[in-house]
């Protein structure tokens, strides 16, 4: 009985510390909202207010930033169109400019064809004329766009680039 008294008497004491253990009256944590943590002081309220104004500024100018973005790339494609309509329109003229002086070489004893050919030459430098205008159409249209939005940024405290920015 001795044996049997000594292993049932620590694992007896182990419970009962336990049990009692569990059945005493926890300390609850106490949130004191008026104690100092959960109330900021006029400090701490002043530069959570001017974070927040300071974030609102950077979100403000990264849309700006998007919207300018957007509005030179339409300028730059149009400028691009501009620039292929020059260069074909060139072209063409160079291609006219050779054709009428070999022509210029032999007898014109082929002046119906020629005037054909004239006639043709024409309607491509005529169509090619009316894709230019169209396009400096284009850019204006969209240079315009992107002076006002310069404005409305300029308007708000912030600044944008007024020319290209590769040159």
């Amino acid at each position: 009985m001795n044996q049997v008294g000594s292993v049932y008497t620590p694992t007896l004491f182990i419970l009962c510390l336990l049990f009692f253990s569990s059945c005493m009256e926890r300390k609850k944590q106490q949130v004191s909202w008026g104690g100092g943590q959960g109330i900021a002081t006029d400090q701490e309220s002043e530069d959570l207010n001017a974070q927040i104004l300071i974030l609102e500024r950077q979100r403000n100018m990264l849309q700006y930033e998007l919207q300018w973005l957007g509005a030179r790339a339409k300028v730059a494609r149009a400028e691009m169109e501009l620039s292929l309509a020059l260069l074909t329109e060139k072209r063409l003229m160079a291609e006219m400019k050779r054709f009428s002086d070999k022509n210029q070489g032999f007898a014109s004893t082929d002046e119906f064809r020629s005037k054909q050919f004239q006639i043709s030459w024409d309607a491509k430098l005529r169509a090619r004329g009316k894709e230019v205008i169209k396009a400096r159409a284009q850019v204006n249209l969209f240079s315009r766009e992107l002076n006002e939005l310069r404005f409305e940024i300029s308007k708000n405290g912030f600044s944008s680039p007024s020319k290209r920015l590769v040159k």
